[in-house]
């Protein structure tokens, strides 16, 4: 997941490491815009793989997964079908093994605020455009709140390849950021999501 390189992300686990709003309870990360094409285009083609979840869903399961470090107990989801038989709109409630909740949501069709938020039992990290994240805001109650800012260098996927390239010079054949087994363990909970919703592409078999 590439969002993961971006150098804001860096200083938010940096106050998560430092226990800055108390322990993590709560996340929450929404994704969503107003998808412009034609009626069958790869966004919403059930042969292409299409749906909000394929398409963007994946950015606020991951940022769950980035923050809690382990994968949920348990996965709930409903989603509002079109008419090509992907999601179009859909949320997901995930529960963590330690009692921990992230409250997720992601649309093709609506835009949202693509705002990610860490709530803790101090205080509260909020992250806007989380999925193109250049700043954050520590919020500690009883105390003024902290802004970072770290604008983009480039496109963003330049942070992505430096790991890939340093990763490769080291001789790894992957990164701690974003191990083989964290990126199996999120497709498994979009599969599962896809199952709940019966969202099954060809190929795939019932």
């Amino acid at each position: 997941m590439w969002t993961r390189f971006f150098p804001v992300y860096r200083q938010v686990r940096e106050w998560l490491d430092a226990d800055a709003i108390g322990p993590v309870r709560m996340v929450s990360a929404d994704f969503g815009f107003r998808r412009e094409g034609p009626a069958e285009d790869r966004k919403v083609g059930l042969h292409r793989g299409g749906g909000a979840l394929m398409d963007v869903g994946v950015y606020p399961i991951s940022f769950a997964s980035w923050v809690f470090r382990q994968a949920p107990s348990t996965i709930t989801g409903v989603a509002s079908l079109y008419e090509t038989g992907v999601d179009d709109l859909s949320a997901m409630t995930l529960l963590y093994p330690d009692g921990q909740v992230a409250m997720l949501s992601c649309s093709i069709n609506t835009p949202t605020q693509k705002e990610a938020r860490i709530i803790g039992n101090k205080g509260t990290i909020v992250i806007p455009e989380f999925s193109k994240a250049t700043s954050a805001t520590l919020s500690v109650i009883g105390e003024a709140p902290v802004t970072v800012t770290f604008p983009l260098d480039g496109n963003g996927y330049n942070y992505q390849a430096a790991a890939v390239m340093a990763c490769l010079r080291a001789g790894k054949i992957e990164c701690e950021l974003m191990p083989l087994e964290k990126s199996l363990a999120i497709m498994t909970q979009m599969d599962e999501l896809r199952r709940q919703w019966g969202v099954v592409f060809p190929g795939e078999g019932a």
